[in-house]
């Protein structure tokens, strides 16, 4: 009886043994075809297939991708820069001569919307702004001039393609005949466009036009040596640069202190809190010696690129190394090269 129960199990045992791979495979075949049965649904469109669009009604306004803007909602295509650019303001026809009147530099851009030579320009934009929204002399303002016709007459804008970048130059000269050929048969009618220079104080009415490659790069470069680096505070630069030769001696550097105390009283916003700054480090030249800024400089920079630090102290020691990057360069000193 022992014997035989024995001769039973083994041969359930070797049954098992048999069947369980079998059932794994069976299993896996199932779950694979659950898994492509999931792909498939996720590649069919969602509701009925009508015959318009696949996948309910595609009617222009918003359901999928557009000619408005490619992504629905009709606004803010690639290349469009009618959407907002953080430091920019969007003038017209009856606002553009109440904020570049003179009292101010600014630069200005004119465009028409959605233009296929625009595409990088908005990001270009956006990394000037960062730079140089809080400029104290500096306007940056925007003109859509498909909607401000008379801007047209007015600057000359004309219909013109944008200047190619360097690495753009060298990548066309390595396209075959057939890539060209391709792209003439894509090519689009350029758009109007100008960017312009407005300087403070001059005629409106005969703006620099402004030559540069639209990178953030040669736009900085350009409005550096115009209204000063981002940081600079144009009413403190005199006293800065003063106090900077004369600080080793005590009787001038209380004077010019005061000087820039008073300065600081008819300052507002931004400018104001620059200018704040602008004091403490004249203060720490006197105690820590002339290449405090630049020391001070690669210190914070250490501290940002050490990561670590809440977004609002970095954003705040930024802000600090512009001031400082253009206080050195009213010193006649350069600032170890980064990305600011």
């Amino acid at each position: 009886m022992i014997v035989t129960l024995k001769r039973i199990l083994a041969a359930l045992l070797l049954a098992l043994l048999v069947v369980a791979p079998m059932l794994n495979a069976v299993a896996r075949a199932d779950d694979l075809d659950d898994a492509e049965a999931d792909a498939e649904a996720d590649e069919e469109p969602s509701g009925m297939d009508d015959g318009y669009g696949g996948g309910g009604y595609d009617d222009g306004y918003g359901g999928g991708e557009d000619d408005y803007g490619g992504g629905g909602g009709g606004e803010g295509g690639a290349g469009d820069l009618s959407g907002e650019i953080k430091g920019f303001v969007d003038l017209d026809e009856f606002t553009f001569d109440k904020i570049v009147d003179g009292t101010k530099a600014a630069i200005g851009v004119f465009y028409e919307p959605y233009a296929h030579d625009m595409e990088d320009v908005s990001t270009e934009l956006e990394a000037v702004a960062e730079e140089f929204g809080e400029h104290g002399s500096l306007h940056l303002v925007k003109v859509n001039v498909e909607n401000n016709p008379t801007f047209v007459e007015r600057y000359g804008i004309t219909q013109e393609e944008m200047p190619k970048k360097k690495d753009d130059a060298e990548d066309d000269a390595e396209k075959s005949e057939d890539d060209e050929e391709s792209e003439e048969e894509d090519a689009q009618t350029p758009t109007k466009k100008a960017f312009l220079y407005f300087a403070k104080g001059a005629d409106a009415s005969k703006p620099e036009k402004i030559t540069v490659d639209k990178t953030k790069d040669a736009f900085v470069e350009f409005l550096t040596g115009k209204v000063g680096a981002p940081g600079t505070v144009e009413a403190l630069v005199g006293v800065f640069r003063e106090y900077s030769a004369k600080f080793s001696n005590a009787g001038a550097a209380k004077s010019l202190v005061a000087k820039a105390e008073g300065i600081l009283k008819t300052l507002k916003g931004s400018e104001k809190s620059s200018g704040e700054y602008y004091l403490k480090v004249m203060g720490n030249l006197q105690k820590k010696g002339a290449d405090h800024v630049q020391k001070e400089y690669g210190r914070l920079g250490r501290m940002v690129d050490g990561g670590g630090l809440k977004q609002e102290k970095m954003d705040e020691f930024t802000r600090r190394r512009r001031i400082l990057k253009a206080l050195s360069l009213i010193q006649g000193k350069k600032v170890e090269k980064d990305e600011l």
